[in-house]
């Protein structure tokens, strides 16, 4: 719950700020921005979701003892989500500010692992 709080003044002030500054970037800069998006969720996934195998560095097993480790963690009352609801807390959180990025001319990148459509960003 705190991180959530914490991120979301984050992503207030970021936002304030590119509003003011994107109506005098240019399309590409604008396109970084959208790029930087799917990159911080590559970069957080090991926090706020799980790691991305494909990107992180990791031993084969890493991810089957990951989510058996938080799923002892979660029946011992530590409340970490389930995957099914880190997946629904990320594609939400970013469909609810979604609005607001493509008025200013900011576009939503497409993030398959939580089933949310945008501009296809290449991970490399």
């Amino acid at each position: 719950m705190h991180i959530t709080r914490d991120e979301s003044r984050h992503l207030s002030g970021t936002l304030s700020m590119l509003e003011n500054l994107a109506s005098r970037m240019p399309k590409e800069k604008r396109l970084m921005i959208t790029r930087q998006m799917k990159h911080g969720f590559i970069y957080l996934s090991p926090l706020l979701f799980e790691p991305l195998a494909d990107f992180w560095k990791l031993p084969s097993d890493f991810i089957e003892w990951d989510r058996k480790l938080e799923e002892k963690a979660y029946e011992c009352g530590l409340g970490t989500p389930a995957i099914e609801e880190k997946t629904k807390n990320w594609r939400e959180a970013i469909l609810k500010q979604s609005v607001r990025l493509e008025e200013i001319g900011i576009q939503v990148p497409a993030i398959k692992e939580i089933g949310l459509d945008g501009v296809d960003i290449p991970r490399g």
